[in-house]
């Protein structure tokens, strides 16, 4: 995992791109 230096916005981004492909994996 990339160190946690982005901006709050980046974040956001990241984190609904992570839980969207988990909530597709558990489909």
């Amino acid at each position: 995992m990339a160190p946690m230096t982005w901006t709050k916005p980046e974040f956001e981004v990241v984190a609904v791109t992570l839980e969207v492909t988990a909530y597709a994996a558990t489909r």
